[in-house]
């Protein structure tokens, strides 16, 4: 695969026209490089208001097909389409340095600003999949709390090691995930199981995985012919996905197989591109990052496959 230009192929830099090529670039170098979700998401710009309305398939069904006779009619279905809305949260960071630092080590503010953004990477992917608007009404609710997300796997624990028993289980679960998503197209699990599943498959000889690259040519294992991706630590420091959900048996963690697309998948909604808004005083200068975001679910979307351990 040749290389990517990641100003045309990234959704997060493409939904958004406006952006200088120095933002496009900032933006890649931290929040992309920083994190696994946000760098494949497509995002809708919604125009004016912080709430989006769909009209969705809420049912998940696809409709009353059928035979019918001479001079007959067909069933109508008027209900297969309903609305549902999203709500978009303000979200963002700030850096405040002394303008002395500034001049006496030039370039202080700017890396301060790319360690913030970088943060900000981690911290969405974070909320993509842990938000929860009932617990905090100033984030979205993400993938682990959202209504239309399908647990699979919630009566009983998996520990994927290296024997090819309890690994060829654990992969049937990830199936069992993907066939109840409409059009899968990735798979984002811990980076301690991930690890483990790959240890598993090299030490028993399991052919199941195939290869496949990212934007930056990065090689990722594939199930099925669908990425996986491992998401690390959040803003803080701690694991996005821990091994600390209660299922069946034990502390266990969950693997979240999505559709990312923007007309009947999962996607990102905001009022516009990341800003960065400068303030100057006297002794001072204050950058505000500034971004708008939300996330749609709809039906049949997202699968949260729960109940994985590691020896």
């Amino acid at each position: 695969m040749g290389a990517i230009d990641a100003t045309q192929a990234i959704p997060l830099l493409t939904a958004f026209k406006g952006q200088s090529d120095f933002m496009k670039k900032t933006i890649t170098d931290t929040v992309i490089k920083r994190s696994s979700i946000m760098a494949l998401m497509p995002i809708v710009q919604i125009p004016t208001g912080f709430t989006w309305s769909d009209m969705e398939s809420v049912t998940g069904q696809y409709g009353n097909p059928a035979f019918r006779a001479l001079n007959e009619d067909f069933a109508d279905t008027f209900s297969e389409l309903r609305e549902r809305q999203y709500g978009v949260k303000q979200c963002g960071d700030a850096v405040t340095i002394e303008k002395k630092i500034e001049r006496q080590v030039p370039g202080t503010l700017r890396r301060q600003l790319m360690l913030k953004l970088g943060g900000m990477g981690r911290f969405l992917d974070d909320t993509i999949i842990n938000g929860n608007e009932d617990t905090n009404s100033k984030q979205f609710t993400g993938l682990k709390n959202f209504p239309s997300t399908t647990r699979v796997g919630a009566t009983s624990d998996i520990t994927v090691n290296t024997s090819a028993t309890t690994l060829g289980t654990a992969i049937d679960r990830l199936r069992d995930g993907i066939r109840v998503v409409n059009g899968a197209n990735a798979i984002f699990m811990s980076d301690v199981l991930y690890d483990a599943f790959r240890s598993g498959v090299v030490k028993t000889g399991a052919s199941v995985f195939g290869t496949s690259q990212d934007m930056f040519n990065v090689a990722l294992p594939t199930l099925d012919g669908i990425p996986i991706y491992s998401l690390g630590n959040n803003h803080l420091g701690l694991p996005i996905l821990p091994f600390t959900e209660t299922n069946a048996a034990g502390s266990t963690a969950s693997v979240y197989i999505v559709n990312l697309e923007e007309e009947n998948g999962v996607c990102g909604i905001s009022t516009g591109p990341i800003q960065i808004l400068p303030h100057e005083d006297n002794l001072f200068h204050r950058d505000v990052i500034d971004f708008d975001f939300g996330l749609a679910v709809r039906t049949n979307s997202a699968a949260r496959v729960s109940g994985f351990k590691t020896a």
